[in-house]
């Protein structure tokens, strides 16, 4: 028998429905990809099913609800422990099974393909770009605009997400009541 996870008062675990099988689980059965010091030997580095159990000091999250998360392991196992920041709510239109493979195999393919689309000096119109970005995602998206505002680029970003408001230098205008007008990012 496998022994249940031990969580921190800082994670959340989840009952595992689906994984998802990608290269670096391939690796780390072939003995080519350790797992990281302290991740479960356990292969997967995503999963979806739903909140079992919450600790103490998790705010956000119900139990219940429908999970999707970025795992160092163990996502083949039935259940598994994770950080909040590394979790998602699977939306109501995919299935358990389809959200699985999206932490890892999806956004990694969204962030590639943005990735290799942003070139030097261009004008970037984004809507809510954050939508598919788990917040730790949402850094490494960060870290891609900040490097091509210093080629010269420029972003217009529809957004509600708090990191990308917090971008050094942005200039945060609020449509909430007309007219639209410049606010500071202290002021939201």
């Amino acid at each position: 028998a496998v022994e249940v996870p031990r969580m921190s008062a800082d994670d959340l675990r989840i009952r595992v429905t689906a994984t998802a099988v990608n290269r670096a689980d391939l690796m780390q059965r072939q003995g080519f990809y350790p797992p990281p010091p302290g991740a479960s030997p356990i292969l997967g580095l995503e999963c979806a099913g739903t909140v079992e159990s919450l600790g103490a000091g998790v705010s956000g999250w119900q139990v219940g609800e429908r999970a999707m998360a970025l795992l160092p392991g163990g996502g083949y196992a039935e259940r598994a422990v994770v950080s909040p920041g590394s979790a998602m709510r699977v939306p109501e239109r995919l299935s358990l099974e389809e959200a699985a493979a999206v932490p890892e195999v999806f956004l990694t393919a969204f962030l590639n393909l943005f990735q290799q689309r942003l070139s030097p000096g261009g004008l970037f119109l984004l809507d809510e770009p954050e939508a598919a970005l788990s917040p730790q995602s949402q850094l490494g998206f960060l870290a891609m605009i900040r490097e091509a505002l210093r080629t010269g680029s420029q972003f217009v970003i529809a957004t509600h997400s708090p990191i990308l408001m917090a971008t050094p230098g942005a200039r945060i205008l609020s449509f909430d009541e007309p007219p639209v007008k410049p606010i500071a990012f202290e002021d939201l």
